[in-house]
């Protein structure tokens, strides 16, 4: 899986990386009869006089027929990429979903 980092008033750490990463290429054995495209990481922080919520983590999976978007934000960036994953969970449950269905109702015609 690749994986294409961004980020927005965020140092990308190696540590960092490495901790997304690996959070993120767990959901590659939900996704293993599918291809893959790519995997867009965007992590930001908010700077400006925001309370709360400073850090976003915004996960996008491409895939051949859509593509699977989550977001999370929190006051710690390990937490909001922790928070994202269970999300992406529900939108690859979705999508595997919707295609198995129209693949069977497919096959009864």
């Amino acid at each position: 899986m690749e994986i294409i980092f961004y980020t927005k008033n965020v140092k990308l750490t190696s540590e960092l990386e490495a901790y997304a990463r690996e959070k993120v290429s767990k959901l590659e054995k939900y996704l293993k009869n599918i291809d893959i495209q790519e995997t867009k990481i965007e992590l930001t922080e908010y700077t400006a006089q925001r309370k709360g919520n400073k850090f976003v983590a915004e996960v996008d999976v491409i895939l051949p027929k859509g593509s699977l978007r989550a977001s999370e934000a929190t006051t710690d960036i390990h937490a909001s990429i922790d928070m994202v994953i269970p999300k992406l969970k529900k939108e690859i449950a979705k999508y595997k979903g919707k295609w198995e269905k129209q693949r069977r109702e497919g096959r009864k015609r």
